[in-house]
C-alpha cells in the first residue's frame, strides 16, 4: 500500500492555468486530512483512499469538491483533478 502521510510540492494544470502549491496529509488508514492550497484556492482534505501506487485524495473548496486522482510511488504522483465540470492533471512530489 501507497503511504500518503507527508507534504507534497503540487502542480494542477488546465487548459488554460497552471497552480503551483503544496498539499499536506496526516492521520491514520481511514481517518486521513489534511490541507492543499496552490494558485489562491485552499482546500481541506476530508478522504484519502489508497492502494498500490495509487491515491484518491478528495477535499472541500467553497465551490464543492475537489477530487484528485494520482498514480506513482511515494516520492512523486502524476495522474488527473476534477472540480464540478472543471477538470485538468495533476502531479506531485514529495517533500518530506
Amino acid at each position: 500500500m501507497l503511504n500518503p502521510l507527508g507534504e507534497y510540492e503540487v502542480t494542477l494544470s488546465s487548459e488554460s492555468l497552471v497552480s503551483e502549491g503544496t498539499m499536506s496529509i496526516r492521520g491514520v488508514p481511514g481517518a486521513y486530512r489534511g490541507t492543499l492550497a496552490a494558485g489562491g484556492m485552499n482546500a481541506r482534505i476530508v478522504g484519502v483512499e489508497v492502494d498500490v501506487n495509487q491515491m484518491h485524495v478528495t477535499a472541500t473548496v467553497e465551490s464543492g469538491s475537489l477530487v484528485l486522482r494520482l498514480a506513482g510511488d511515494e516520492s512523486s504522483l502524476a495522474g488527473n483533478w476534477v472540480m464540478g465540470t472543471r477538470r485538468g492533471t495533476v502531479t506531485a512530489t514529495r517533500l518530506r
